[in-house]
């Protein structure tokens, strides 16, 4: 991929890769390393530099051969030793943003066989993953067009490996991730496994060969382990002969009793005699009576042992056919209706939900909890369900630990979750499906936010995007919509009415228009009030949570008196046009949450929306530019505020006016609550 041109800063100069191999050859790994050892400075160049004076006469003013050898020497060494000491420069600013001396080798050669003027560490961080990208997507289309229709696909890791090696020369790269592939299926054929076998577990194992190995190896041994376990013919036979037993008085019941205790070890005849009972009642499984029978002894606990119910199904079960969860309150559940659970839940839901199915323990709220029984599920779905499932199990559960990490963010593209392992740059890369997010806003990314902020680009989208006007405000509470702050999954919905949300990947209640949580009274720890209220949030002022109460018109005045700009007209083409509000909002039905349009009657001079979701509009406004409602706030007001957060109220002095006494007040709440530069959502 060839880097774009651009204007070299002053002072800034190219490292030819000859420059790199012969630093490279010096010992300058590891990096750190080569910046002790290395003692070369400024002052050492200017001693090693040439002087443009002439040399000394000697004959016929003339330099002799060896002196003119000798300033060659020189000015090549301070040549070597400027080159020297502008690739350390450009190697310490590398390792300072996370690239290697390899890295710093592969853009030196592609800015130098592209005659561009590109420095080193700035081409890295634009260009660097959309190279390794291209090369991978290069590498893997030239295997596969080459394969025999086999679907193959190139590890990154692979991929960068033959990028070093050939310095970044493509063609030489895709020709090494080739040869490197087919060298691996050939060391894997070696062992006796076929071409189509050994290509498919080398690429399901990232080109690791060790890996691709043992897979190949557990799966030849899968057929022996299961013939081991497969009962032989005798056995059903045996088996057969037991289902008829003998009655007491026959003179074969003593000789079938000694059977039973000599092929399967009872332990007593007693326990001998009550396996015979359970197994002549013709209503249990010859092997679940003998079970009962060693376990219980006597006949009646033999038989409750037997007779016991599945809690979800209720159909009757031994007990060594039941099982318990570990964070169960004593459930007893066989084995199908848990494996139809959970993999239900699997594959449609989150996993937050593969709780028990009959007392829905653990509490999904208690991380800790969760994470406990977690790992004990992960075990218990090993035996219980199929391997694809069980493996979109543990997808799921990498997600649900990632996603408490602060670098955690969900693709907007595909909704695969990851970590941003460059908070720094904002062009987030989806190892899923390859495309790429911005890490502050979340959108989309698009080349037009190159260079400018979030807010910028958001702006850019107003005034160029058609579907946008076309919708209108609309629109723009579909783009602002609720993101949730623990796993950080967004929802195109607006906050309608109710400002309680509850997050349906993690379960966490939170208010959407502050972030903060919804808990109940004991178990907010806040303030010691807290304990005597039920469920609440504590909202700041600028939320809108309390200004959505407050008249329109009393909130475009905030905005007037900031010259704030806002809409009032319908979206381009719908003036005139009785519609109900098409915001999406999430609604309470009788069958739990839903997502749906809102529906309300759309209000003239409210830009085509129901009084709620412009009043939101409004709001929104308020909290991006800032805008504190308290500056219109009175005396009672501002009281109110103080004591809500529990500060003390200054006490007003005897004849103070009512608007110093309202500047004081106002003063202790945006010093004792200030909103710290950030709007409400994105506050601690």
């Amino acid at each position: 991929m060839p880097p774009p041109k651009s204007t070299l800063q002053a002072g800034a100069m190219p490292i030819k890769p000859p420059v790199i191999k012969r630093m490279k050859g010096a010992g300058l790994e590891p990096l750190s390393g080569a910046m002790e050892k290395l003692t070369l400075n400024e002052g050492d160049v200017d001693r090693l530099s040439l002087s443009t004076s002439p040399g000394r006469e000697f004959g016929e003013d003339r330099l002799s051969l060896s002196h003119t050898a000798h300033l060659q020497e020189r000015r090549q060494l301070a040549e070597q030793a400027t080159e020297g000491l502008a690739f350390i420069n450009i190697l310490r600013q590398a390792e300072t943003n996370g690239f290697c001396v390899e890295d710093v080798t592969v853009a030196s050669q592609v800015i130098l066989e592209s005659q561009s003027t590109e420095e080193v560490v700035p081409w890295l961080q634009q260009y660097w993953d959309d190279f390794k990208s291209t090369a991978t997507a290069q590498a893997t289309n030239a295997l596969n067009l080459s394969g025999r229709g086999q679907r193959i696909r190139l590890s990154e890791e692979e991929v960068v490996d033959a990028l070093y090696k050939h310095e970044g020369k493509m063609e030489q790269v895709v020709h090494e991730c080739i040869e490197q592939r087919r060298q691996k299926i050939m060391e894997l054929e070696s062992y006796g496994f076929e071409n189509s076998q050994a290509a498919k577990a080398i690429s399901m194992s990232d080109g690791n060969v060790d890996k691709a190995l043992m897979k190949l190896q557990e799966e030849a041994v899968a057929s022996f382990y299961e013939r081991l376990w497969e009962k032989d013919e005798e056995d059903k036979e045996l088996l057969e002969r037991l289902k008829v037993v003998p009655a007491d008085e026959d003179a074969e019941h003593e000789r079938y009793l000694r059977l039973l205790l000599a092929e399967f070890g009872i332990g007593s005849w007693g326990r001998t005699r009550t396996a015979a009972r359970l197994i002549a009642a013709e209503k249990y499984a010859i092997n679940d009576a003998i079970t009962a029978a060693s376990e219980c002894g006597d006949y009646e606990r033999a038989k409750q042992f037997l007779e016991k119910e599945c809690h979800v199904c209720f159909g009757e079960f031994p007990h060594n056919q039941l099982m318990s969860l570990s964070h169960c309150t004593g459930c007893l559940i066989c084995s199908e209706c848990l494996a139809d659970h959970f993999k239900i839940v699997i594959q449609q839901r989150n996993i937050i939900h593969a709780t028990c199915p009959a007392c829905n323990r653990p509490d999904a709220k208690d991380v800790t909890e969760l994470a406990e029984y977690f790992t004990f599920l992960d075990s218990l779905l090993r035996t219980l369900l199929d391997e694809e499932t069980h493996s979109l199990f543990q997808h799921k559960l990498r997600d649900w630990n990632l996603q408490k990490e602060e670098n955690f963010r969900w693709c907007a593209h595909c909704r695969n979750g990851f970590i941003n392992e460059a908070p720094e740059r904002r062009k987030m890369r989806c190892p899923e499906c390859g495309k790429i997010t911005c890490f502050n806003c979340k959108k989309p990314w698009m080349d037009q936010h190159e260079n400018i902020t979030c807010q910028e680009f958001e702006q850019w989208k107003q005034d160029n995007d058609p579907e946008r006007q076309a919708e209108g405000v609309a629109y723009h509470l579909k783009e602002n919509g609720i993101a949730c702050p623990q796993c950080k999954m967004r929802y195109e919905l607006a906050k309608g009415g109710c400002m309680h949300f509850k997050c349906t990947q993690c379960m966490f209640e939170f208010c959407c228009g502050c972030n903060k949580p919804f808990e109940q009274g004991n178990e907010c720890g806040k303030f010691p009030s807290c304990a005597n209220r039920g469920l609440h949030s504590h909202h700041p002022r600028d939320c809108l949570f309390h200004l959505r109460d407050w008249d329109v018109k009393q909130l475009q005045k905030l905005l007037d008196n900031h010259k704030i700009k806002y809409d009032v007209k319908p979206p381009q083409g719908q003036e005139g046009q009785q519609r109900g509000c098409r915001v999406m909002e999430q609604k309470e039905t009788p069958e739990g949450l839903n997502d749906g349009t809102c529906g309300r009657e759309a209000i003239g001079g409210h830009a085509g929306l129901c009084k709620i979701h412009y009043t939101e509009y409004l709001v929104g406004l308020i909290n991006q530019n800032l805008i504190d409602p308290g500056e219109t706030y009175d005396c009672n007001e501002l009281t109110i505020v103080l004591k809500r957060n529990e500060i003390a109220v200054p006490a007003r002095v005897g004849g103070e006016p009512e608007q110093l006494y309202k500047k004081r007040l106002l003063t202790e709440v945006q010093q004792k609550l200030a909103f710290q530069g950030k709007p409400p959502r994105e506050r601690p």
